[in-house]
């Protein structure tokens, strides 16, 4: 599961990724933070 979602109340854009492989969710993590940082700044 993954869900990205921008805070309401905060500048910040929160990335949750599920997955039962913890070394997986840390590559997707990383994948889709630099991918939000690309198009951002």
């Amino acid at each position: 599961r993954v869900v990205i979602r921008y805070s309401g109340t905060e500048n910040k854009i929160r990335v949750l990724v599920e997955c039962r492989n913890a070394e997986l969710a840390g590559k997707w993590i990383a994948v889709l933070c630099d991918h939000i940082k690309k198009e951002l700044c």
